[in-house]
């Protein structure tokens, strides 16, 4: 626009020369941007105007466009000057400045504002490693004209572009890859220029083109891909490599690459873990080993192969009900091929009886519809029905099962319900129903509750429909429970019966606990609590080394008499109730050792004549840890007797012989010590020995003299008179005393005892007391009438009164037997006085 401007004013001018009257100057300058101009105006000497009269205007012929007068300043008549001052750049567009006179030619000049060129950015770029390009651009926009010249540097010596395209590019070769071309591109105005200069090596900066995806082969989960890589790659080929990515073909969003970023020229690459019959958007990239990547090449667009159904159809079902059948309408929404997993080929609708594994019917429906209609369905009966979707594959797994509910109502209660203890079982309770009048639908199953009472924990349970008995067991002994039932069909569980309370039967107690004791010397007292589980009407057998002692009692402690001291004894204390299986609990025992007492009375005592020693025995019952001492009296007839004490069991008697036949009694005391040190003795065993003295040779000389002087006595005889009459006396007053004992009065007499015989005098205050014979409570009996006790206490009793007739019979024995031997000794006696 500009030039044709020019060109134009120039005609004009060289038209009208002959009559040109002002002159413009500068004419066309070039200024930087923000540069100061002063544009004079001349007048020729040829016209009448000064230069007052010259117009200023920016718009060639445009009279309307007129500048300012106060931007002109009046130099002379001739001369005129516009004034300017920082002058803007305005993009593709020059300013115009003119000058002229009335009714004569226009004179004007054109301002070029510019820059100076900067550097331009220079690019270089390689596909093959081979050939490569350049490409410059200006960074800054100039307002001027620039000129733009590319050089590159090969063998010390710069050359000009061998091929040049357009005025921004040059396409080179590298004879030697991997030596660095030294490039450069020079910019040039009006106003300067500007270079720029690189190093480029083809070798690692080639970028191959985007490569092509040539073949891919599917499965239901996999894709086989070929790429096809550029074909100018030349013998850097080999070099090559790509990457794929892929994303499901319904978006462009979420691109998954390769992990395997080595793959080589011509070998294909296998993508896994892909959904079934999807379509998948695939891309490839190319590179020069550790060179930049190439932009992602063309999509591809492949899908996998149908695989195994997946996901589960989503459906609704509603019932029309009519009086004993129902229609079931089944709707559902169209299943998605996504989720299928392959292509659609219809759906099956199942209808399940109430267990959920036997069908009742099964329809298919095609891949169009979205409802079907179950026709006649029983309003009593509980069913289920499932939908999937099937394609050439198989079927998707059904989602849970739409119930299709009995409308049977409630049943009623059980006609009668019976409950019972079991005798031979204390846990249990028998339990005997018949099915409801009114079942109101399939019964299905009876249930059964029951309460310890009147607090106890509810429990239940349930049982088949056919079963009418049931016997209800881990239940406490000798325990009332509350019992009742209900009966269950497909329309739920009916109202509960009658509530009917029952005892169970006696059990076994268990053991009785803390079992206490209290002992003396010759008895104990002994406390028990009552067992934890009672399980009846207790009672407690209470035994004394088992059978000693049986008692039956119930109180909670009893009283064991007539003891031995210092005696260990088992005492076993068992709980029993009336129960038919098991009536007493376990014993529960506790030895118990009496205190030390009174010793019993030494045994076997004996006189040995030809030592004068006397022996015995220790006591049968020491009733304690052993005999402390003995304390042995004896004495003549009617003499003080003499006490000696031993430890051993024989003493040494000093016996004195006066006469030639003597009396003499021995009596033997055992002697215990108590806990606190202090002396218990026992009763004392006396011990009746006529002795005979035998002679001395003395006294035979003494008896010879006697005799000798006995033919002088006055008296001969006289002694024998003394000794005869005393025993005639003597006989004859024995005689009337056994005649008198044995016909009045035998019950106050006591047989003479033999010299040789035995007899106990115990002291009553030393000795423990006869044992009384035992009263027992009568035991209640079994209907049987076979007591709880049993046999061995029974047999006790027996031995016990056999034992004490025996000793009776003993006793009437021994006292005739002493009497015989009283006759005898008094007719031995009579006869020696006779003698």
């Amino acid at each position: 626009m500009n030039i044709i401007y020019i060109l134009a004013s120039l005609l004009i001018q060289a038209y009208h020369s002959n009559a040109r009257a002002v002159t413009t100057s500068p004419m066309d300058p070039t200024l930087p941007a923000g540069s100061d101009l002063n544009i004079t105006c001349t007048l020729d000497n040829s016209t009448t105007y000064t230069s007052r009269d010259i117009i200023w205007t920016t718009s060639y012929g445009k009279d309307t466009d007129r500048i300012d007068p106060s931007q002109i300043d009046i130099i002379s008549d001739l001369e005129a000057m516009l004034r300017l001052q920082n002058l803007a750049m305005v993009n593709d567009k020059d300013d115009e400045y003119h000058c002229y006179l009335p009714n004569s030619l226009w004179h004007g000049t054109v301002l070029h504002i510019g820059t100076a060129p900067t550097k331009p950015t220079l690019n270089c770029f390689s596909t093959n490693i081979i050939d490569y390009w350049c490409e410059w651009s200006e960074i800054e926009f100039t307002n001027l004209k620039d000129t733009y010249t590319f050089e590159y540097k090969y063998q010390n010596s710069w050359r000009t572009c061998p091929e040049k395209v357009g005025e921004f590019r040059c396409n080179n070769s590298a004879n030697n890859p991997g030596i660095p071309h030294r490039i450069r591109v020079t910019v040039t105005n009006k106003l300067g220029k500007a270079s720029t200069q690189i190093n480029f090596d083809s070798y690692t900066a080639a970028i191959p083109r985007m490569p092509s995806i040539k073949k891919v082969e599917p499965t239901n989960t996999t894709l086989r891909i070929t790429v096809q890589l550029q074909p100018d790659a030349g013998r850097y080929k080999n070099s090559l490599r790509y990457q794929i990515r892929y994303c499901k073909n319904d978006t462009n969003e979420n691109w998954k690459e390769d992990s395997d970023d080595d793959n080589r020229y011509n070998q294909p690459i296998t993508i896994i873990k892909l959904e079934p019959y999807t379509r998948y958007n695939l891309q490839a990239r190319s590179q020069f080993q550790y060179n930049d990547w190439s932009d992602w090449g063309p999509t591809y667009s492949a899908q996998t192969l149908e695989g195994e159904p997946e996901g589960h159809v989503d459906f609704n079902i509603t019932a029309t009900n009519y009086t004993f059948t129902r229609d079931i309408l089944v709707q559902w929404k169209k299943f998605s091929e996504d989720e299928l997993n392959g292509k659609l080929q219809g759906y099956q609708v199942t209808l399940w009886q109430s267990d959920c594994q036997t069908i009742s019917e099964q329809h298919n429906v095609s891949n169009f519809s979205v409802n079907m209609t179950i026709h006649d369905i029983s309003m009593f009966d509980e069913f289920y029905i499932s939908v999937v979707a099937y394609s050439s594959i198989g079927s998707t797994e059904a989602a849970e099962k739409k119930q299709i509910i009995d409308h049977s109502d409630v049943p009623g209660n059980v006609s009668t319900l019976s409950v019972q203890s079991e005798e031979m079982n204390a846990t249990v309770l028998s339990i005997t129903w018949t099915p409801p009048e009114k079942p109101n639908g399939v019964i299905t199953k009876y249930n059964i509750y029951y309460q310890e009472y009147p607090n106890g924990y509810v429990d239940g349970l349930s049982l088949n429909s056919e079963q009418q008995s049931y016997k209800l067991g881990n239940l406490k002994p000798f325990s009332e429970y509350k019992v009742w039932m209900t009966v269950s069909n497909n329309a739920g569980e009916g109202p509960s019966s009658v509530h009917v309370t029952k005892k169970t039967s006696q059990g076994t107690p268990s053991v009785p606990k803390n079992i206490k004791h209290n002992s003396t010397n010759n008895s104990f007292t002994i406390v028990w609590d009552a067992p934890s589980e009672k399980n009846g009407l207790i009672h407690y057998l209470v035994k004394l080394n088992q059978t000693l002692e049986v008692k039956n009692t119930t109180d909670t402690n009893t009283v064991f008499q007539n003891l031995f001291g210092y005696t260990v004894y088992e005492v076993s204390v068992s709980a029993c109730s009336e129960s038919l299986v098991k009536p007493c609990s376990e014993d529960g025992k506790v030895y118990i050792t009496t205190l030390i007492g009174v010793p019993g009375p030494p045994q076997d005592v004996k006189f040995l004549k030809d030592t004068n020693e006397l022996q015995w025995s220790e006591p049968t019952h020491p009733n304690g840890p052993k005999i402390d001492h003995y304390v042995v009296a004896y004495g003549k007839e009617n003499d003080e007797e003499e006490e000696r004490r031993t430890m051993s069991r024989s003493l040494d008697v000093d016996v004195k012989c006066n006469t030639k036949n003597l009396q003499y009694t021995f009596s033997v005391k055992a002697v215990n010590k108590d806990e606190n040190g202090d002396e218990i003795k026992g009763p004392a065993n006396i011990f009746y020995e006529s002795i005979l003295c035998t002679p001395t040779p003395r006294a035979e000389a003494s008896s010879s003299n006697s005799s000798s002087s006995s033919n002088n006595d006055p008296f001969p005889g006289g002694i024998s008179t003394v000794i005869l009459i005393p025993g005639v006396i003597i006989l004859t007053f024995v005689l009337v005393i056994y005649i008198y004992k044995h016909k009045y009065h035998a019950k106050y007499f006591k047989p003479w005892p033999d010299p040789k015989f035995l007899h106990i005098v115990i002291d009553p205050k030393l000795s423990p007391p006869p044992r009384e014979k035992e009263i027992f409570d009568d035991l209640k009996t079994r209907p049987n009438n076979k007591t709880t006790i049993g046999e061995p206490y029974t047999k006790i009793v027996t031995d016990e009164n056999q034992n004490l007739e025996t000793k009776g019979t003993q006793e009437e024995c021994s006292s005739t037997k002493a009497q015989q031997a009283l006759i005898k000794d008094s007719m031995i006696c009579l006869l020696l006085c006779l003698v």
